[in-house]
């Protein structure tokens, strides 16, 4: 069988999300016991947080830290369907559960909630919704929504704030994501993530099938009625993206060992670490002058056939900070991605996939 690429999205369409999402029908059990995380380590290996059998990922914390927003999978549904989760710092079961599933696509299909993003203002919540089927995303069933707190779980009052591929403004890497990861807000009215292209790869190339790579970083800003789609310059092949103070932008690159810096509004990029021989840099968090990242680890950055470029296929690595001090290893027990910190910066919530089992976990760790 020859090698196949296809990028899914090739096809913008005007399917609507905001109206057309309906609750999830299927029941699942609570999210399984866990450790009970009352003490959460400051050295050693981070604290397990979820028992769940599927995958638990993508963690964000609530504005007052007390609670972590994260996409859980449903263990019901044979197609592996990822809701969004409520669930206490000190670990027990989840305080809330929301599963919309989008009503233009397959009911069948599966759907997947992810990258919540609390607003500041503890009232409102954003994430991306899309479906895992190829053909339905090539036709727009996904997007950005955003959701009071007090209305999740009543369809009708989500707004889709971008659809699902993006077609961006001239001058972008591609102008089409397929989505766009690592959600986080800038301002009260602006979104930042990293626009990604979904390529996928026939099995009989001996090839991960799917691979999730960034083009630069995108940005959603809400108006009164709509929402304006833009990037942010000189962030080409961003893998990863933080805030920082004063409106510093921290951000790491496909197949590249640095953390850099710019603004909302692009400019000057400056090289703030380099975690070189530790290798390949990304998902930073910016944390009181230091930078955590994850580097090394199970991670490629190659060329493809029928592909114009090179692609970084990323399935979690070692957990490292950076400071004034240099460099230091923290973790590499599991495989680690997307860690997220608290809004006192005390504390980390990273996802953690087991090196044996594959299993995705959450885990905390105490920064100070």
């Amino acid at each position: 069988m020859p090698f196949q690429w296809r990028a899914t999205a090739l096809l913008a369409t005007s399917l609507s999300l905001g109206a057309g999402l309906a609750a999830c029908a299927h029941e699942s059990p609570p999210e399984p016991g866990t450790t009970g995380v009352d003490t959460i380590p400051i050295a050693g290996p981070p604290a397990r947080l979820t028992l769940n059998r599927g995958k638990d990922a993508t963690p964000a914390f609530t504005p007052d830290g007390s609670g972590i927003w994260y996409a859980w999978e449903k263990l019901d549904r044979a197609d592996h369907d990822l809701c969004l989760g409520l669930l206490p710092v000190g670990g027990g079961t989840r305080t809330r559960e929301v599963c919309p599933a989008n009503a233009a696509a397959n009911p069948d299909s599966v759907n997947w909630n992810t990258f919540p993003a609390p607003h500041p203002d503890g009232r409102r919540i954003a994430w991306q919704t899309i479906s895992a089927n190829p053909d339905e995303r090539a036709d727009g069933s996904g997007g950005i929504i955003l959701s009071s707190i007090g209305t999740l779980g009543d369809p009708s009052r989500y707004r889709t704030l971008a659809r699902l591929p993006y077609q961006f403004a001239p001058g972008s890497t591609l102008h089409y994501y397929n989505q766009v990861m690592s959600l986080r807000w800038a301002n009260d009215t602006t979104l930042v993530g990293i626009g990604t292209l979904v390529a996928e790869f026939s099995p009989a190339f001996n090839q991960p099938d799917t691979f999730y790579t960034g083009l630069e970083l995108a940005t959603i800003t809400i108006t009164r009625d709509s929402a304006l789609t833009g990037f942010i310059p000189g962030t080409d092949s961003a893998s990863g993206v933080t805030l920082g103070p004063a409106g510093a932008i921290y951000f790491t690159k496909n197949g590249d060992e640095r953390v850099y810096r710019t603004t909302l509004a692009g400019g000057i990029v400056d090289t703030v670490f380099d975690f070189g021989p530790a290798g390949f840099a990304r998902d930073p968090v910016y944390v009181d002058g230091a930078i955590w990242a994850v580097v090394g680890g199970d991670v490629s950055f190659l060329p493809y056939p029928n592909f114009t470029g090179r692609l970084q296929h990323d399935g979690g690595g070692e957990l490292w900070r950076a400071d004034s001090a240099g460099l230091t290893r923290i973790d590499n027990i599991y495989r680690w991605r997307r860690p997220a910190v608290s809004p006192d910066g005390h504390t980390l919530v990273i996802e953690g996939r087991d090196q044996v089992s594959g299993v995705t976990d959450l885990y905390l760790l105490r920064l100070n």
